[in-house]
């Protein structure tokens, strides 16, 4: 039995390898090859290195626009909110038609060319206003929301045409001294002021700035040079207070434009409303892209010289083992197919009896080490006999190697099967919990072998008795468990055949 790996079925050929990599028509182009995935592994790793101090410098700088977009935001919805107060104390004093007079009069209203004031009774006629509030008028969701509630609310408002401005307003309700609504005051922004430090020197051509309300609606939003309102922002980041910080890779790509965007939201402490500060990819990635080229031109170069010198000293080396090789190949051509004739059965090219007891012997151990049981089953075909003296010893080869390709389709990859003699066959069921997984596929090896062949032109059948024998109920021995399986295939015989039978001492 073989023991050397050099010897075993599967030890020619690592011997095989290890020859073919010690040649230098094969050793060449793995030194080439190895060179080259350095190589590229070292560009692609560099690359990765740049893209990846890129990604890392604009996130930070993404976070720092943030913070800075987010404290001015905070300064002047403070200042807003103390207008209002201040308004609505002046209309306690002085009565709602007068206080934006007296406040005027006194230099406590803010400058009226990007502000605009206006008190609103409850059904939202204008009482007072600044110049701008003339004609301004509040629709009737956010008259009833206050009449609810004395929040600050704010509401987007556009004027008509396609040259009209869009304008953020912040309203505020009064209540009488009878505590029922007295009057909305209302302080009206162009919406444009809320992005107007938009900075194209640090967030480029492609970046976003935006003032959000707490449902995602843009009050404002800028992107270069282009500004818009009232649209939404992209559902996958609400709500308010995604931050790249805690999604450091994370990009997404606007619907409104296409750009994808490094993207941090802020939630304002204290109001209904966020800011969004985006820097494109493309712009923030450009010098890195730009590197990259290099560093891949300069790889791909580098790649063409060494394939190049490669390629001619293997045509130099290829020539002179060209011929040994050839020999070397017909050698071991020979080799593989006398060591194949030993350990197969040269008619069905399943395993045979000395490769059967090789194996058998590994697997019974290793049943005895996972304390396991497995399963011999000893196949004798039934009136084979007649098939040779009626068609001939070629029909009967025919019928062998039928036989043999049917039991290898009943059997699972882990099973053995090898023929042993002329009509013999045994199968190793290598791992067997019960007897009534041995029962299942002797079953179905009767049932396959019994199903009728066309040997020669001709129709015939032929059925196979099989004798069983389990480890380590009827031996713990190769020699003693193989007598069993034949003893009990004889048992099978007497009792009619066509039929499978346990060893039963």
């Amino acid at each position: 039995m073989p023991t050397d790996d050099a010897n075993s079925p599967g030890g020619n050929g690592r011997w095989k390898g290890i020859h073919r990599l010690s040649d230098s028509r094969y050793l060449l182009p793995v030194f080439v090859l190895a060179l080259t995935v350095v190589l590229w592994t070292g560009t692609l790793q560099l690359i990765k290195v740049e893209r990846n101090n890129a990604a890392a410098a604009a996130i930070a700088l993404t976070l720092e626009l943030t913070d800075i977009y987010e404290a001015r935001m905070l300064r002047v919805l403070r200042e807003i909110d103390q207008y209002l107060k201040i308004i609505r104390y002046a209309c306690e004093q002085h009565g709602v038609e007068r206080a934006l007079t007296e406040l005027q009069g006194r230099g406590l209203l803010p400058p009226d060319l990007l502000f605009d004031i206006s008190i609103l009774d409850s059904a939202g006629t204008l009482l007072a206003g600044t110049p701008q509030a003339q004609g301004l008028v509040m629709d009737d969701a956010r008259l009833k929301a206050h009449q609810d509630s004395d929040q600050m609310r704010i509401g987007l408002s556009h004027e008509s045409g396609e040259e009209g401005r869009y304008r953020v307003n912040f309203s505020q309700r009064h209540m009488g001294s009878n505590g029922s609504l007295e009057a909305i005051i209302q302080f009206g922004i162009d919406a444009e002021f809320f992005v107007s430090t938009y900075d194209s020197k640090r967030m480029g051509d492609k970046g976003l700035l935006g003032f959000l309300s707490d449902d995602g609606l843009y009050l404002a939003r800028r992107s270069g040079k282009v500004f818009s309102a009232g649209h939404r922002l992209d559902a996958a980041v609400l709500p308010l207070g995604l931050d790249l910080q805690e999604r450091m890779a994370t990009t997404l790509v606007s619907p409104l434009d296409g750009v994808e965007r490094y993207i941090s939201i802020r939630e304002l402490y204290g109001f209904p409303l966020g800011v969004v500060v985006g820097l494109s990819t493309e712009e923030q990635l450009a010098a890195a892209d730009e590197m990259a080229r290099t560093y891949l031109q300069r790889a791909i170069y580098a790649n063409l010289l060494l394939l190049l010198v490669g390629g001619l000293f293997w045509h130099m080396s290829h020539s002179l083992a060209e011929s040994r090789h050839r020999e070397t190949e017909a050698r071991q051509a020979q080799a593989e197919k006398v060591e194949y004739l030993a350990y197969h059965d040269s008619l069905t090219g399943l395993a045979n009896r000395r490769l059967l007891s090789s194996l058998l012997g590994q697997v019974i151990h290793q049943a005895h080490r996972r304390k396991g049981r497995l399963a011999i089953l000893f196949l004798d075909l039934d009136h084979f006999k007649d098939i040779n003296d009626t068609l001939g010893h070629d029909a009967g080869d025919e019928l062998l190697c039928e036989v043999a390709r049917r039991l290898q389709i009943c059997l699972r990859e882990s099973d053995l099967v090898a023929r042993v003699s002329g009509d013999e066959f045994m199968v190793v069921l290598p791992e067997v919990e019960d007897k009534a997984l041995v029962e299942t596929v002797a079953s179905k090896i009767i049932d396959i072998v019994a199903q009728p062949y066309t040997i020669a032109g001709s129709k015939c059948k032929v059925t196979a008795s099989i004798g069983i024998s389990l480890y380590p109920d009827d031996g713990k021995d190769e020699e003693t468990l193989t007598k069993h399986a034949d003893t009990a295939m004889y048992q099978a015989k007497e009792g009619g055949k066509n039929a499978y039978h346990f060893y039963s001492g």
